[in-house]
């Protein structure tokens, strides 16, 4: 199944679409980030060490991950490329629906972002610095914005995805299980 013609066309809408509901999964998150969070003990957290280096490039390394998961399936099974990437946005609205049904406090620290004075201009501001590849990058903003969303992990679940749609791919398979 080759790339090309009218099937290619039917990227665009695809693409879009998992840009809007991207971006509907980042409001619900920011809009949680603006509440009280209730804090809980998590054991396996508490064993964990802290690493500053991996915390520091943990969005860089899934955004490879992923970008060069979702581009070798489109190559190599375009078919399952378009299934993959309407399972991840259902995934990534269940992921916001979970995020502010949990209403989780911050693992580590205290929940300082209920302290800013949340209203539709600061969390447009905010939305739009993660959405916007380049702030992500430059400001950090996911990793400074988004303190409560550890619940549901967006990078587990979007690399174990790339695990379920790339396994029928033999040569593939065991990357996508060390990417993930």
């Amino acid at each position: 199944a080759k790339i090309g013609g009218m099937w290619a066309l039917g990227l665009v809408p695809l693409l879009v679409l998992s840009v809007v509901i991207v971006a509907v999964m980042t409001v619900l998150a920011v809009w949680n980030e603006g509440r009280p969070g209730t804090p809980i003990a998590d054991p396996i957290l508490a064993a964990t060490p802290y690493v500053a280096w991996i915390d520091r490039w943990n969005y860089c390394i899934w955004l490879a991950a992923w970008m060069l998961g979702i581009f070798a399936i489109l190559f190599a099974a375009p078919a399952a490329f378009v299934r993959l990437m309407l399972c991840s946005g259902l995934v990534s609205l269940l992921r916001g629906v979970c995020i502010v049904a949990t209403g989780l406090a911050p693992v580590r620290g205290p929940d300082v972002n209920v302290a800013l004075p949340w209203d539709w201009d600061l969390r447009m501001k905010v939305v739009l610095q993660i959405l916007n590849p380049i702030a992500v990058f430059i400001e950090d903003s996911s990793r400074i914005l988004l303190t409560k969303d550890l619940f549901f992990s967006g990078h587990a679940s979007s690399t174990l995805l790339l695990v379920l749609f790339g396994f029928p791919m033999r040569r593939l398979r065991w990357v996508f299980v060390l990417a993930h």
